[in-house]
């Protein structure tokens, strides 16, 4: 066992050698005469904040060529240009021969940064790659900085459940039994390891609070509330959950889809056959439209675009809920699909298992509509959206059943809340839901 272990170590290592000689010599290569003292400068990170990828970079006196490549899909582009001092200027070349954009940035022994344009200098996008030792043969792990935690308090007064999503973005909830209220969280780093949430209800700011959110181990959390009251409370991690993660992006493509694992495999494996069944769509329709466009053309650069994330907006040891939201640009519409998943019974709740009236249900959610139109009284697009959407999108809050709208491109997502104790004469407790309502 040891010895095929270490057989495919050496592999990989030789690999990795092959791959990083290979792009020094494309570099060599650029130059009209060998140049045996040219040193090869390489460095790695995102285009647009979004596609991943590796820089091979030589200079003789201000004479530069390189090497742009995609780590994951493998493309290459050719880089020649000028450095003065720091500000270098590259021309970028494709796979046709043809100019597909210029690079302007900052030159250091760390770091390359700096925008790329298209040749008409119409679209750009900025760019930061830091110095490395060698081009890495495979993307990183696109769920290594993201994570879901849950919180509360020791004694029960509150809950707190944060996703972080992005590389400083964090939002959740957080539920106040004493208040009966269920607040709105979100925010990012505020520094020194810390994040800076705002609290809000009903779309309206309420206050703030601040504090690490580690992993492990208890810690004091800072509230202020918009009135002036400031508390400080102590949280203690009690559970967190594993981002699982398919990205992918070439030249032409950037897909990301983000999702929630649990200790339960039933429901993992509902949420990856869901998740996984997109980005299949999602990878056949960029290669449709590579096929069609074999040449790495600057207007067609970071043109398709697929997301898939997903909104937890209930966790316990006996379920989860929220919404699944998947978006691409080839398509007007969003779609959107809710779930309450029962982790006892390993399966998702049905609306016929939740209701035994759903007709009623739906009459106190019409009510509730109309309260919603009269806040934003004279809006007629809204009003019209609002009375068209039929708020289809169930999930459980602590303190009730949420019904929400599909997401629209300008209003987002409206939310109605309906507490267990005005749905008890409908809800069907003979059914999963029996366990929440108390």
């Amino acid at each position: 066992m040891r010895t095929i272990i270490w057989l495919l170590f050496f592999i990989g290592v030789i690999q990795s050698s092959l791959a990083q000689s290979d792009i020094e010599l494309k570099v060599h290569a650029l130059f009209e005469e060998d140049q045996p003292t040219l040193e090869v400068q390489y460095f790695h990170g995102r285009m647009d904040a979004m596609q991943e990828v590796g820089m091979a970079l030589g200079c003789i006196d201000k004479d530069c060529r390189g090497v742009l490549r995609y780590i994951r899909s493998k493309e290459e582009l050719l880089l020649k240009g000028t450095i003065k001092k720091e500000e270098l200027t590259l021309e970028e070349i494709n796979n046709f021969g043809k100019k597909s954009g210029n690079l302007s940035a900052t030159l250091t022994n760390n770091s390359i940064e700096g925008w790329w344009t298209d040749p008409a200098e119409e679209n750009y996008s900025p760019f930061k790659l830091l110095a490395v030792n060698k081009i890495p043969l495979k993307a990183t792990p696109c769920g290594k900085e993201k994570w879901i935690r849950y919180f509360s308090s020791p004694d029960n007064k509150a809950h707190i459940f944060l996703q972080k999503s992005g590389d400083s973005v964090v939002e959740g909830w957080m539920f106040l039994p004493e208040r009966n209220k269920n607040l709105i969280l979100e925010g990012g780093t505020a520094g020194d390891g810390y994040y800076e949430l705002q609290v809000f209800e009903d779309h309206n700011v309420v206050g703030s609070l601040i504090g690490s959110f580690k992993a492990q181990g208890a810690q004091n959390v800072l509230f202020e509330w918009e009135g002036g009251e400031k508390n400080q409370m102590q949280f203690i991690s009690s559970e967190k959950l594993i981002y699982g993660c398919i990205e992918y992006g070439d030249f032409l493509s950037y897909f990301s889809m983000t999702y929630p694992l649990t200790r339960h495999q039933s429901f993992n494996t509902w949420m990856e056959k869901k998740v996984s069944a997109f980005a299949s769509e999602s990878k056949k329709y960029g290669a449709d439209v590579r096929k069609e466009n074999p040449e790495l053309n600057p207007a067609m650069r970071s043109s398709i675009h697929a997301n898939a994330w997903t909104e937890i907006n209930y966790y316990n040891k006996g379920f989860i809920s929220g919404i699944l939201n998947f978006s691409n640009n080839w398509k007007e519409q969003e779609s959107d699909e809710s779930f309450i998943f029962n982790f006892k019974d390993g399966k998702l709740l049905t609306k016929k298992e939740l209701f035994k009236i759903s007709s009623e249900v739906e009459k106190l959610v019409n009510n509730r509509k109309l309260g919603l139109i009269e806040i934003k009284n004279g809006d007629e697009n809204y009003n019209a959206w609002i009375a068209a959407d039929e708020f289809e999108l169930i999930n459980i809050q602590y303190n009730g059943l949420s019904f929400a709208s599909a997401f629209h491109p300008i209003f987002g997502r409206e939310k109605i809340v309906l507490t267990f104790e005005e749905l008890s004469p409908y809800l069907n407790t003979n059914g999963g839901i029996s366990a929440l309502v108390k």
